[in-house]
C-alpha cells in the first residue's frame, strides 16, 4: 500500500524537508522508496515563506515577518544547509534579498533538478496558492485530511510534516498593568516587531523598544537613525544585554515596564523612572505557537499550549506529536539554526516513518518546569539538541546516512557558533554607524545591498 505524506509550508524547515526525503529515496535501504507519494503545500505562489517578502504588502500580512533592511543574525557558514552553501553573497550576514535567491537556488538545484524523476513519475505534488485551513484526523484509521482556503479537501494522509514556523501569531505582554486600557484607546501607538517595515514611522517621535532579542537590538538602531532621542530600550536585565548600541542615542539601564497610563501616554519602568508623551511602544517580544488549523481534538489531550502559547505539552524531542508519532513540527525550537535543523529533523522523521526508531523512546520531552524558556535553546544547548537526533538516526538507522548526512556540531563548526557572536556584535557596530550617519545627513536608514 503507497504511503501518502504531507508537507505543509515551503519555506527553509519544509524545503529542507522535502529534500532530505526526496534524497533518503535513494537510500540502499529504504523501505518507502516504492510506496510514497507526497503532497507539498504552500500558500503563497513561491517558495521561501516568512522571507518571501514584499514591501508592499500589508505588514499584517500572516507571512509578514521581514521588513526592508533585514540581514540575518546568523554567519553565512552556519546559516546555510549542509551541502549547499551561499553564492555571490557580499558580507556574512546575508540580506533578505540574498536569502530569498539562496532558497530559490537551492529549491530549482537540489529539488527539481536533482530529483526531477521523482516529479515526473508523480512521487510527488507541489500545490501552491494553497493555503491550509483546516486539518482534520480520521479516528478509525488515523489518518488526515486537509482543507485549503479555497476549499479543496486533501485526504487521506498517513503522515504530516507541518513546517509552517513559528512567526505567525506576536506574542503581546498584556499582563502589564495598564496595557488593556493603552491598547483600547491608542491602538495604533502599540506595535509589535512583525508589523515593522522601516523607521520612517517613527521620525521626531517618543520611541520605547520592547526586547532584549537580536531582532529588538537591529530594529532599535535603525530607530535610532530618525526618532527622537534617546529612545528607551526596555529589556529585562539590562546589565547582562550586551548587544552593542550607540549610548548617545539609546536609554538602556530603566529595566522592563511596570506600568502604563494611557492618559499621559507614560510608561513607568524597574528603576522606578517614568517616560511621558510615548508616540510609539514596539514590542520585540517574540511571537507564540498557534495550531489553530488543527480542529479541535484532532491532536490528542496530551498536546496542549501552556504559559501564552509560548510552551508546548506533549511533544518528543521537539518536534514529534509523543501520542500520535504520525505528526511532526519541524523548526518550532527558538534560538536554532534553522536551515541544518530541518535536515536532522528530517533525518529523524524519516527514521520514525520507517519504523526505525522503537515506539517506546517516543516519550513526552521533560516538562516539570514547564518553564517559557523550554523550547529556547542557548549556545551551545541548540547544537546538543541537534546532535541527540543525529546520534537518535545514527543508531537505528545508519544507513540513511549513505543519501544524505546532515550536520554534526563538532570541531571548527561548532567552534564557529562561538565566534559567531562576536562577529555578530562587531557588524552592530557598523549598522549603529550607518544610523548616525543617517540621521547626520538626514538619509534615509538603508543597508547597502
Amino acid at each position: 500500500m503507497t504511503k501518502k505524506l504531507a508537507i505543509i509550508g515551503l519555506g527553509p524547515g519544509g524545503l529542507g524537508s522535502l529534500k532530505v526525503l526526496l534524497d533518503s529515496l535513494d537510500g540502499p535501504e529504504s523501505r518507502l522508496r516504492d510506496n510514497i507519494h507526497i503532497d507539498v503545500f504552500e500558500a503563497l505562489s513561491d517558495i521561501g515563506g516568512l522571507w518571501n517578502y514584499n514591501a508592499s504588502i500589508s505588514p499584517k500580512a500572516p507571512h509578514a515577518t521581514m521588513y526592508d533592511n533585514l540581514e540575518t543574525n546568523l554567519h553565512k557558514k552556519l546559516m546555510q544547509y549542509t551541502d549547499f552553501g551561499f553564492k555571490n553573497v557580499k558580507g556574512n550576514f546575508p540580506t533578505r534579498f540574498e536569502v530569498l535567491e539562496y532558497l530559490r537556488s537551492y529549491y530549482k538545484e537540489k529539488i527539481l533538478a536533482k530529483h526531477a524523476q521523482k516529479f515526473e513519475v508523480g512521487i510527488v505534488t507541489l500545490h501552491f496558492d494553497s493555503k491550509i485551513i483546516a486539518i482534520e484526523r480520521n479516528e478509525e484509521e488515523n489518518t488526515w485530511s486537509l482543507t485549503s482556503g479555497k476549499g479543496k479537501r486533501f485526504a487521506e494522509y498517513d503522515d504530516l510534516i507541518v513546517s509552517t514556523g513559528h512567526f505567525k501569531q506576536p506574542y503581546l505582554p498584556k499582563k502589564i498593568p495598564g496595557y488593556e486600557d493603552w491598547d483600547k484607546h491608542l491602538p495604533n501607538s502599540l506595535l509589535h516587531s512583525k508589523n515593522y517595515q522601516n523607521p520612517k514611522l517613527f521620525k521626531d517621535k517618543t520611541v520605547v523598544v520592547v526586547g532584549g532579542s537580536s531582532s529588538g537590538s537591529d530594529i532599535l538602531i535603525q530607530i535610532t537613525s530618525t526618532a527622537k532621542v534617546p529612545v528607551i530600550w526596555s529589556v529585562y536585565n539590562p546589565e547582562k544585554n550586551s548587544f552593542p548600541v550607540n549610548p548617545d542615542f539609546t536609554k538602556k539601564d530603566v529595566g522592563v515596564i511596570t506600568n502604563l497610563d494611557y492618559q499621559t501616554r507614560s510608561a513607568t519602568f524597574a528603576n522606578g523612572e517614568t517616560v511621558k508623551d510615548i508616540d510609539y511602544i514596539l514590542f520585540a517580544t517574540g511571537f507564540k505557537y498557534d495550531f489553530n488549523e488543527f480542529k479541535p481534538n484532532a491532536l490528542p489531550p496530551s498536546f496542549k499550549l501552556e504559559k501564552e502559547g509560548k510552551v508546548i505539552k506533549g511533544l518528543y524531542k521537539h518536534l514529534v506529536v509523543a501520542d500520535n508519532p504520525t505528526v511532526f513540527f519541524t523548526v518550532l525550537p527558538k534560538n536554532i539554526i534553522p536551515f541544518k535543523l530541518a535536515e536532522v529533523q528530517t533525518s529523524f522523521i524519516i527514521a520514525v516513518i520507517e519504523g526505525r526508531i522503537p515506539q517506546e523512546l517516543i516519550k513526552a520531552d521533560d516538562e516539570t518546569s514547564l518553564e517559557e524558556s523550554l523550547h529556547a535553546f542557548e549556545t551551545p544547548a541548540n547544537m546538543e539538541y541537534s546532535n541527540s537526533l543525529y546520534d537518535l538516526v545514527k543508531k537505528y538507522y545508519p544507513a540513511l546516512f549513505q543519501s544524505f548526512r546532515p550536520t554534526y556540531w563538532e570541531n571548527d563548526i561548532y567552534d564557529h557558533r562561538f565566534r559567531a557572536v562576536a562577529e555578530k556584535f562587531a557588524r552592530q557596530e557598523t549598522l549603529n554607524k550607518l544610523a548616525v550617519d543617517s540621521r547626520a545627513n538626514n538619509t534615509s536608514y538603508v543597508i547597502p545591498f
